[in-house]
């Protein structure tokens, strides 16, 4: 029998696992989630008080730019925008794409 667990137990276990393994943005990202859908604003903006500056996943800085751009702060949506373009920059380089298609 499949049991669901509530949110806010599914809430301690990513909580956790974030202490574990702080580095680990995935974790951070779904923990932010649950806080939101939860309406707790406050705690999913301090979960996700992490660095980007240099992230390679482009899925998580995608995540992270809907998560700021839910919780309205524009600083850090820029700021993932940045980091995306730079790291779609680095991709299309190496393979050899050009930088317009004009």
């Amino acid at each position: 029998m499949n049991r669901v667990l509530p949110a806010e137990v599914i809430e301690l276990f990513l909580a956790k696992a974030a202490d574990l393994e702080p580095e680990n943005a995935a974790y951070r990202i779904s923990l932010s989630r649950l806080q939101l859908n939860l309406g707790d604003y406050e705690a999913a903006r301090t979960s996700l008080d992490i660095d980007i500056s240099g992230m390679r996943c482009y899925a998580n800085l995608q995540r992270l730019k809907c998560l700021f751009e839910e919780l309205c702060d524009t600083e850090r949506v820029e700021e993932c925008h940045y980091e995306i373009s730079k790291l779609y920059h680095e991709v299309t380089t190496r393979r050899g794409f050009p930088d317009s298609w004009d």
